[in-house]
């Protein structure tokens, strides 16, 4: 019996072996029987739509994914990128050599045309990459088919909470596809990408940096508060540079707002022919009916100057807050607005044109000017502001309950440890921390 134990082992141990080598071989049959993925394309450049990606993480890998963002020819990549054939670059064209294999390897440089920059090939192209000729052909997955609403919102440093609440609000009450345009400043770029990425993972939202260098030197301000200095309160001056790509009306909403209504609403306000913005006027019958603070051009205005004299504009015409409007871009790019913006501002820091009133004012007045007689007005439930200034008081809680849309302008804002106890819950229901 001693003799036939290493008989019986060396058997078990022949067993073990050919167990493995046929789970191998099973594995490898079922690997090969997996469906090939369709023909490789390359598209002569690479053209990166980064917000396209954070639509669906989950699903950004899948070319059905893909095929329902860039409805063209394009390539869904293993880092969760959609990249979209744009038509004034090269076309795509088939790469034989890969056949339908999905490679792991660089495009070699000989393949890439010199306008595109050989950063576009080499390594940057070594991810799995796979790509469908004709999307049409692949079993759709389910998406709305109404229009989108292009959402801009400007934030920078302290006030991120404030996008993201108002972001978060957007979403939870409107049922059509958002797509937002989040305008920061240079070094807090990385911080609203990872924050966006990581509360909002599928959502479609791209991050725009303001170029300050635009309103350096322009500003002046009579106020007390030095924050209506800062350059990103200006960056709505620039909407046709930083998001005219967009071929819709935009909303343009501050970041210390909450949104209780459905945002597509908003975007579909009426506007009259020759409109360019539409905002709630600050005397309109909402805030008459229940005494809300009401302000006027001659609040803003310096009725002194002989050049404001010269706009023939009422000084008791009723002012509005820019910081909610909706904007056809087309008109505005048509009326050289965002130049008549430059110009006013400009002009006041070489004479008092606007600021030194009792409504003081930074941003503001330039758009007063620009657009009188060229808004039309909203829905005064789409602007419920005064939640952030000592007027308060004065906004009733059926109100609240009604506004489709909440605005803290003022000094409070919600995330800070001065804001109003009584708003707070509101916007605690849609915080977002980082």
């Amino acid at each position: 019996p001693g003799a036939q134990a290493p008989l019986f082992t060396m058997a078990l141990v022949r067993a073990r072996s050919m167990a493995a080598g046929l789970l191998a071989l099973l594995v490898l049959v079922a690997l090969f029987a997996r469906k090939s993925p369709p023909d490789i394309l390359y598209l002569g450049c690479r053209v990166d739509i980064d917000f396209i990606a954070s639509a669906d993480r989950a699903a950004a890998r899948s070319p059905q994914h893909c095929a329902r963002q860039c409805r063209t020819h394009l390539i869904a990549l293993a880092t969760n990128r959609c990249l979209c054939e744009d038509p004034k670059m090269a076309p795509a064209r088939t790469l034989p050599s890969w056949g339908n294999s999905l490679p792991g390897k660089p495009l070699p440089e000989s393949e890439c045309p010199d306008r595109c920059g050989r950063d576009q090939c080499g390594g940057s192209f070594a991810a799995s990459v796979y790509a469908v000729k004709n999307p049409e052909a692949l079993e759709p997955e389910p998406v709305s088919s109404a229009r989108p609403v292009h959402v801009v919102i400007c934030s920078e440093g302290a006030r991120l909470p404030g996008m993201m609440a108002a972001m978060r609000s957007v979403l939870a009450n409107t049922k059509t596809p958002v797509h937002f345009h989040l305008i920061t400043v240079e070094g807090d770029s990385p911080a609203v990408r990872r924050w966006v990425d990581r509360v909002f993972p599928q959502v479609q939202a791209e991050v725009v940096t303001f170029n300050v260098s635009w309103v350096m030197g322009r500003i002046r301000i009579f106020s007390a508060r030095p924050s209506l200095a800062h350059p990103l309160n200006y960056a709505r001056n620039f909407l046709p540079e930083l998001v005219g790509h967009v071929r819709d009306r935009v909303v343009f909403i501050d970041d210390d707002c909450i949104v209780q209504g459905d945002i597509s609403e908003l975007r579909d306000a009426p506007m009259r022919p020759g409109d360019v913005i539409a905002a709630s006027s600050d005397c309109n019958p909402l805030f008459k009916a229940h005494k809300m603070k009401q302000n006027f051009y001659g609040d803003f205005l310096n009725y002194d100057n002989p050049t404001v004299l010269a706009l023939n504009i009422p000084r008791d015409t009723c002012s509005f807050n820019a910081g909610v409007f909706v904007a056809d871009l087309a008109a505005w790019m048509d009326g050289g607005y965002t130049e008549q913006l430059q110009h006013w501002l400009t002009l006041n820091t070489k004479e008092i044109i606007y600021g030194n009133g009792p409504a003081g004012g930074g941003s503001q007045p330039p758009l007063l000017i620009a657009f009188f007689n060229r808004r039309s007005e909203l829905d005064p439930k789409w602007h419920v502001r005064l939640l952030g200034s000592r007027f308060s008081s004065s906004v009733p809680d059926s109100v609240i309950r009604e506004a489709k849309l909440l605005h803290w302008n003022g000094q409070a804002k919600p995330w800070q440890t001065n804001a109003n106890d009584r708003f707070y819950s509101i916007f605690k229901r849609y915080e977002a921390p980082p």
